[in-house]
């Protein structure tokens, strides 16, 4: 499903009425009515300089084709050899002339339409000779019409895969052997043939060859030319950076200490303030535990260790007026890095309070993310000199070779691509090529955020030189071939330079439920701009709005956006993905064969949903192994996306072992290789049958292979004979044509695969004739060729072989889904980092390295290199920047529903963790800050996890009771930034729940309510993702104010006051809470700027001084003060034969101290009384008391004593009171009922089985008898 048909077909119809066209002309034809504002601006935007930023599923195709024609039409001396169009690839090219050429043609045969005959004739005979296509053919089509300008042989070509490898294939054997001159004497270069001479004698290239070996060696090589190139260097400048990189005053070094300085500064700057706030709040105690220290004679205790850091801070910041420098600011991390140390007692509670860790942990954070082994030396003070010895030689054996490979490219006329941007622009700049007679009116560039800086330079030169308007097309936040030295920023730039900057702004792809989800995502993700690097940091994130369509567009029963988890146990995660995977097929499963629906785009219509509807996209092709098993173990149909293991392939080793054997028959490795292989036509087992007597034979009696060969299977011996014959006359690719046109051999193949051993066999072929072309006729070479490249490992992406259009799940990394567009997508979260490798090429450096060989480093301290770490400090913003935008390329892929696929850690204490770099963390954050608790406390549908039995269930990561530890430990306010409240104390503490697991239908107390009340309500708010909510208040309603944030922060303060015990800095008045300027600091983000509204905290103290004052009020004070109750106590209880688990979290829950078996429930509301219908909120009590009841009644058969004697300290139940609490109505307590032992709790057993059984079903028909009362009537479809 290509994104070229974002828009309608009707789109691209001429047939409108004539007198729809009258004086607009051709744009009433190209533009119909509803074409968004931002499509229409960028059609008919003027000359000059545009920019159109065009976000996912934007219609940037119809745009760019709608501008195309529009030039043609209007402009009566342009003609299609006067635009040039550039797109990323040749796919979108060929579907680029095709739209465009179809689309003037059918314009130009409109009935009137205003063009002359003559005309007509110019335009559709000009397309033969129009520029549309990537921007390599481009530059190849243009030298080669620049004829003799250029010093490049205008037949030139493009250099294949087996030159390449010969090339640094014998640079490698020319390093290994110390003749690095031998390979550069034909070389026309003097500087050349000089450097590789001193290579040869340079004792650092051995030392690094013996550190590193020569595939490293060659690598680096390699991958150095290629990025210095894209980046407008040469080999001439590498040399001279190399003769400075052995001197102190290296420039590219400087240049690099200066940009880290200003990456580091920040972060120094943070730790000053940290420590700054530290040191002013705790000022007092510090001195007085210093004091008393000193007085006792501890010297170095950390407190004295505390106060003297203050002291040294406090000097550093007098000493200048304006602030402390750079130096200052790193002296002071380091002394607080490396001198601190932590200790247990008040104080250091405090600290860790203000730090959010302990001292030792934020230590340990320093030296993790590598801050304090970048601050340890000065950025100006020069590399140590084994550093810049090894880097000179590098520098020099990477130019070397980049300067031999242009050599042998110049004598071969051959050209790589980065040799067609250089050369192209050199013929653009040239004034008497040829095309320059005229000049390009216009250029119209496709994806350009995935332009590298020597492409955009050369689009720079075509601009300059031939004055043409430039028109570019593109997103930022879809820039994810860094891989390939694409730069955003270039884009960044582009729109800071136009003349005019439009937004495509109208999404055709996803529905509004999903959009409205992924615009508020990105939106917290790019908050503070699209990334660190200049120009990116002034583009905000673009929120998209969805396009116009049928009421029923939103109406597919997936729901639009979810979260799947896993929880990994230890440090491994192989068992959680394995569980992800095959929770995440049984998913896919169930919604094809129950017939969920989705919508049709090219239909426009709902359907039941079809396998090809679906897609998994991961960042790597890591898992896709374990995804093929899941879906397999489901019995679902996959499309796997093209392997980059070309040469690992079994097919291709057979072929290998072919020519090798063809080669030489006396290789008895190949020999027996192809024999087993199908494509020697004796069968697997009579293969088997004669090697194994061949092997059993004594080592005396043993006749070479290929005798016996002869001897025993002669038709066998007879076929590789001719086939042998065959290659030496006229090369490997005869010998392999035949294995194409007779197809006997796949019968050897399993039936799932032929089509793919075909392909590769096709591959295969088309690699010798790229041989024969480029090297010689040669059976051996070739042979040798392939099996150099199957034993290294080389990465080849093998030819597509599955059949795209079959009814199967794909499954595909991020990048080979750019462009296309599914119903629905899985985005499959694995850990983003790579291993790091010992060298690697760096934009700033040159290149850089990860330690030093021991004959250069002998007598030094064995420490990483700098400019390693400054390679990586430099490169990790990027990196972090890219895996953002490919998380919004995963998940603006989805037309109707994205499930993200995620794991969490949980350490050996039961506690949840975030693993870094994930985008489920990413998530888990920003729903987290919606809901304005902490990512574990998580209650919302969106967020579901698998048990471990596979099932999945909604519900909290945390329960109601914690079993790990007595509820003395808990009593304390909770950490900086939030988190759990204060837990019970051991003798009240609420029994501990089955903690078994979940299953599909998990229920909460609202989710129970609102299917009560109505499943289609339900259905509507659980399943399509509506905004159904009861519990807060509207925005606008008469005090409403902040609506569901300013609830969610009385609810954080209710969690903290009033409390039984004060945590330093803190009062036990609620006037803390509502006055404090360090309360900020410790809510979550969401919350901070209701805390700071003035109007919202005037409402809140008048709701929560009303409620102090109350009955209410009063008794769950006295309850908290006794240390009786627990607030935000999340629970997960099972019920009925399946086990369906109850899960949730109550506001405040105690046992009353008079009566043991007395429960007390009171749940806050901050909407009035009479905001919904009561049966909802006397379902969601009924819930709550059914939670209490069963645990308490669990426990007391089990018995809780904690001390291994059954029977003792059981928490007996008698009954359970549940009430709410209406904050706004000065803490009126509402709906208050006891649900005694003799209740009827079958009953209400039944009731919550009935509906989540109803839920699972699907079965959510209207409950029309309470249409009259219900707050959504209005917009329901069962309306009336």
């Amino acid at each position: 499903m290509s994104e070229a048909a974002d828009r309608t077909s009707a789109w691209d119809s001429p047939g409108r009425d004539a007198s729809a066209r009258g004086a607009s002309g051709w744009d009433a034809l190209l533009l119909p009515p509803d074409t968004p504002g931002g499509q229409r601006a960028a059609v008919t935007a003027g000359s000059g300089r545009v920019t159109v930023g065009a976000g996912a599923g934007t219609g940037k195709t119809w745009v760019l084709s709608s501008r195309y024609a529009r030039l043609l039409l209007t402009d009566p001396d342009c003609l299609p050899r006067d635009i040039l169009t550039l797109t990323y690839t040749e796919a979108a090219a060929s579907e680029m002339r095709e739209r465009i050429e179809r689309r003037v043609r059918s314009l130009l045969s409109a009935p009137e339409a205003p063009v002359s005959a003559e005309r007509v004739r110019a335009l559709s005979d000009g397309f033969g000779e129009a520029w549309i296509s990537t921007i390599h053919a481009f530059a190849v089509r243009l030298i080669r019409e620049s004829g003799l300008s250029l010093d490049v042989d205008p037949r030139a070509s493009i250099i294949s895969r087996p030159q390449e490898d010969e090339f640094w294939n014998a640079f490698g054997e020319a390093v290994e052997g110390a003749d690095l001159r031998g390979l550069a004497r034909l070389c026309g270069d003097a500087r050349l043939r000089e450097a590789a001479a001193a290579l040869d004698a340079d004792a650092a290239v051995g030392a690094a060859l013996g550190l590193w070996n020569i595939e490293n060696l060659r690598a680096l090589a390699r991958d150095t030319a290629e990025l210095h190139a894209s980046l407008g260097h040469s080999w001439a400048q590498m040399l001279e950076w190399a003769d400075a990189a052995s001197g102190p005053e290296d420039p590219l070094v400087r240049s690099a200490a200066s940009d880290v300085t200003e990456l580091l500064r920040p972060r120094w700057l943070a730790a000053w303030e940290l420590w700054g706030s530290v040191f002013r709040t705790l000022a007092d105690a510090i001195a007085e535990k210093a004091q008393k220290d000193r007085a006792e004679g501890k010297a170095e205790s950390p407190a004295l260790l505390l106060a003297a850091c203050a002291e040294r801070r406090a000097a550093a910041a007098m000493a200048v007026e304006e602030g402390p420098d750079d130096e200052a600011l790193r002296l002071f991390y380091l002394d607080a890095a490396r001198n601190l140390r932590g200790a247990g007692g008040r104080l250091f509670g405090a600290v860790k309070e203000i730090l959010g860790s302990t001292i030792g942990e934020w230590q340990k954070e320093q030296e993790r993310c590598g801050l304090l082994a970048l601050s340890c030396q000065k950025g100006d003070e020069p590399l140590a000199e084994p550093e810049r010895r090894l880097r000179a030689a590098l520098l020099r054996l990477c130019g070397t070779a980049w300067g031999l490979w242009d050599e042998m490219k110049r004598r071969r006329g051959l050209l790589s691509f980065s040799d067609m941007i250089l050369n192209a622009r050199g013929a653009a700049e040239k004034a008497h090529a040829p095309h320059n007679k005229k000049g390009f009116r216009h250029i119209l560039a496709d994806e350009f955020q995935d332009t590298d800086p020597l492409q955009f330079a050369l689009l720079e030169s075509l601009r300059a030189a031939t004055g043409a308007a430039f028109f570019a097309v593109g997103d930022p936040k879809q820039s994810i071939y860094r891989f390939r030295h694409a730069d955003p920023s270039l884009f960044a730039r582009a729109i800071s330079e136009a003349d005019q900057r439009i937004e495509l702004d109208v999404s055709f792809r996803t529905r509004a439920s999903l959009l409205k989800r992924l615009n508020a995502l990105f939106g917290h993700i790019w908050a503070d701009g699209l990334g660190a690097a200049a120009g990116l940091k002034g583009l905000a994130f673009e929120p998209l709005s969805a396009a116009e369509a049928p009421p029923e567009r939103d109406g597919g029963d997936l729901s639009p956006f979810s979260v799947l988890l896993a929880v990994r146990t230890g440090r491994k995660e192989t068992a959680a993905r394995a569980r992800l995977a095959a929770a995440l097929a049984a998913r896919v499963a169930d919604a094809v064969r129950a017939g969920r629906t989705v919508w049709d785009k090219a239909e426009r219509r709902l359907r039941p949903a079809r396998w090809r509807d679906f897609a998994v996209l991961l960042r790597n092709r890591n898992n896709h192994g374990l995804l093929e098993h899941a879906f397999a173990a489901e019995g679902i149909p996959v499309l796997l996306d093209r392997s980059t293991e070309y040469f690992a392939r079994g097919e291709v080793g057979d072929v290998t072992a072919l020519l090798r054997a063809a080669a030489d028959p006396e290789d008895e490795t190949a020999l027996s290789g192809w024999l087993l292989s199908p494509l020697s036509g004796v069968p697997e087992r009579e293969a088997l049958r004669f090697l194994e007597t061949r092997a059993a034979l004594p080592r005396g009696l043993k006749t070479p292979l290929a005798d016996l060969l002869r001897e025993c299977l002669p038709e066998a011996a007879e076929r590789l004979l001719r086939l042998g014959l065959l290659a030496q006359h006229q090369g490997p690719a005869a010998l392999l044509e035949g294995f194409v046109r007779d197809r006997r051999w796949l019968s050897g193949y399993d039936a799932r695969y032929r089509l793919r051993a075909l392909r590769n066999v096709r591959r295969a072929l088309a690699l010798a004739r790229s041989y024969q072309r480029g090297l010689a006729v040669s059976l051996t070479g070739c042979a040798r060729w392939m099996e150099r490249a199957l034993r290294d490992g080389a990465r080849m992406e093998e030819p597509n072989w599955m059949d795209p259009n079959a009814d199967a799940v794909l499954i595909a990394t991020v990048h080979a889904s750019k462009g296309l567009e599914y119903p629905a997508v899985a985005v499959f979260d694995t850990a983003r980092h790579e291993p790091s490798p010992p060298l690697r090429p760096s934009k700033a450096l040159g290149l850089a390295f990860a330690s030093l060989p021991d004959a250069l480093s002998e007598g030094t301290e064995k420490i990483e290199p700098r400019t390693m770490l400054w390679e990586r400090l430099l490169s990790s913003q990027g990196e972090l920047e890219e895996d953002m935008r490919l998380f919004y390329v995963a998940a603006t892929r989805a037309q109707d529903s994205l499930w993200l696929c995620g794991i969490v850690g949980e350490d050996r204490d039961g506690n949840r963790t975030l693993p870094r770099n994930r985008w489920a963390s990413l998530v888990l954050d920003w729903l987290a800050g919606e809901e304005g608790c902490d990512w574990q406390d998580l209650r919302t549908p969106e967020v579901r996890y698998i048990a471990e039995d596979g099932e999945e269930g909604k519900g909290s990561a945390n329960n109601l009771a914690d079993t790990s530890s007595g509820p003395d430990e808990g009593g304390g306010a909770d950490d900086a930034g939030g988190g759990r409240a204060p837990g019970p104390r051991a003798s009240s503490a609420l029994p501990a729940p089955d903690l078994d697991g979940v299953t599909l239908a998990s229920f909460s107390a609202t989710s129970f309510a609102l299917f009560e009340w109505c499943p289609l309500a339900w259905r509507r708010r659980y399943r399509q993702g509506l905004d159904l909510r009861w519990e807060i208040p509207d925005e606008g309603e008469p005090g409403g104010m902040g609506g569901a944030e300013l609830g969610t922060l009385a609810h954080w303060i209710l969690a903290r006051w009033p409390s039984d015990r004060t945590q330093a800095g803190e009062r036990a008045a609620l006037s803390y809470w509502l006055s404090d300027p360090r309360v900020p600091q410790r809510l979550p983000p969401n919350l901070r700027d209701v805390w700071r509204d003035p109007a919202s905290r005037e409402a809140l103290a008048e709701w929560l001084t009303r409620f102090e004052g109350s009955e209410a009020g009063a008794e769950i004070a006295q309850a908290v003060r006794a240390g009786r109750a627990r607030r935000e106590a999340g629970f997960r209880v099972r019920i009925g034969r399946l086990g369906l688990p109850l899960a949730g979290a109550m506001d405040v829950v105690w046992r009353s101290a008079d009566t043991p078996g007395l429960w007390h429930v009171r749940d806050y509301k901050i909407t009035l009384s009479g905001d919904a219908p009561d049966e909802l909120y006397r379902a969601q009590l009924a819930f709550y008391a059914l939670a209490v009841r069963e645990l308490a009644e669990r426990t007391s058969e089990e018995g809780a004593g904690g001390d291994g004697q059954t029977g003792q300290n059981k928490q007996k139940f008698e009954a359970v009171d549940v009430g709410l609490v209406f904050l706004r109505e000065g803490g009126q307590a509402g709906h208050r009922r006891s649900f005694p032992r003799g209740f009827g709790w079958d009953g209400l057993r039944s009731r919550v089985l009935a509906a989540a059984r109803g839920a699972a079903l699907g079965d959510c028909p209207a409950r029309t008898e309470n249409c009259g009362r219900c707050p959504w009537a209005k917009g329901c479809p069962a309306k009336g």
